[in-house]
């Protein structure tokens, strides 16, 4: 697994590439890294690109990766696009309890208009 994390000031986004295995333990790891770049440069916008990954997470991962985001101090009004594989058949159920939990997220399989609705007002 690889990941490439970076801030983009032309679009005031926080930019996560991901390629390989991913868990929810590496998610753990990696979500308050997004959490202090998005509090330091005061950024509501994330763009996490996970089209190249194989997503490993259990039915229970799924419905607990909101819980994740707020302990982790990913902020609810935070905006978050997420891409994933065409093959990643949880999308809806991911989408459906985060935005549940009121999280502002929209699961994508096109990187295209991930970006259309993220930077969009």
């Amino acid at each position: 697994m690889s990941y490439k994390l970076r801030y983009d000031p032309k679009t005031n986004c926080v930019i996560l590439r991901v390629e390989g295995r991913v868990t929810i333990d590496l998610i753990c790891r990696m979500a308050p890294q997004v959490a202090r770049i998005c509090a330091e440069r005061e950024c509501r916008r994330f763009l996490n690109d996970m089209r190249k990954t194989e997503i490993d997470f259990s039915f229970v991962d799924l419905f607990e990766s909101p819980k994740v985001m707020d302990e982790s101090g990913v902020t609810r009004t935070v905006k978050r696009a997420l891409v994933v594989p065409v093959a990643f058949e949880e999308a809806e159920f991911l989408e459906t309890v985060t935005r549940n939990r009121g999280h502002n997220l929209m699961v994508f399989r096109d990187i295209k208009e991930a970006k259309r609705w993220l930077f969009s007002d």
